[in-house]
């Protein structure tokens, strides 16, 4: 799980550091993987394989991207097409769409789907989804599927709770609009068919080397969390 690519700024927060891979960094990432034989796959290609068991690349591995920084298309994407790696990008449809500085353009998220990212929905507004009314849940979580899939023309369904947040009622939610899998903030990599909607990830810091993935990633697989 990334969030920024980009050097931090210097009046940069403690968050804002936590979320902040440096470009070199994430190529250093990038490399050990391709080293040590792991064949990336997007959201939609994992969903796939859990519920209707396609088959996978051996050692697969999903990289997602959350919300939408204009950063991870120009520093993510020239690593991610010189490995060859696809990726999952989930994207604030409303901030891209009101051009928020920062954030994505709809031609530069356009573009990452003609190279074969996936591009999920991380909600219009993101907005804690978390005990609001099913009305204020279907319009961020429909809403921005109808809005990504009509500015890039593909099918969006893949979703990113904001901030980890949801409940039942998100659930129930994304299967009737036609969400087929969501990613949480649990840590972890098993993953479930009978739990599309709450799959784990491992938050990616700004601290973390290409040994320190190396190590969180032989963790989880161990321990099988």
């Amino acid at each position: 799980m990334y969030h920024y690519l980009s050097v931090p700024p210097p009046d940069a927060d403690i968050y804002r550091l936590d979320l902040s891979v440096t470009p070199d960094t994430f190529e250093a990432q990038m490399k050990y993987l391709a080293s040590a034989g792991y064949h990336p796959i997007r959201i939609s290609d994992l969903t796939d394989y859990l519920l209707n068991g396609t088959q996978l690349p051996s050692k697969p591995i999903v990289l997602t991207f959350d919300d939408g920084y204009r950063d991870n298309y120009e520093n993510a994407l020239p690593v991610l097409k010189k490995y060859k790696f696809p990726a999952t990008f989930f994207i604030i449809a409303q901030f891209i769409d009101d051009q928020k500085p920062g954030y994505m353009t709809w031609d530069q998220v356009e573009d990452l789907a003609i190279e074969g990212m996936e591009i999920g929905s991380h909600t219009l507004d993101h907005i804690d989804l978390r005990g609001k009314s099913r009305s204020v849940q279907a319009s961020e979580i429909a809403g921005s599927k109808a809005m990504i899939e009509s500015r890039i023309g593909t099918p969006v369904e893949s979703f990113c709770y904001p901030s980890g947040q949801y409940d039942a009622q998100t659930i129930s939610i994304l299967r009737s609009t036609g969400y087929l899998a969501a990613t949480t903030e649990i840590q972890g990599m098993y993953q479930s068919s009978n739990d599309t909607y709450q799959l784990r990830r491992i938050r990616v810091r700004g601290s973390y080397s290409a040994a320190d993935l190396a190590y969180w990633i032989k963790y989880f697989t161990q321990s099988g969390k």
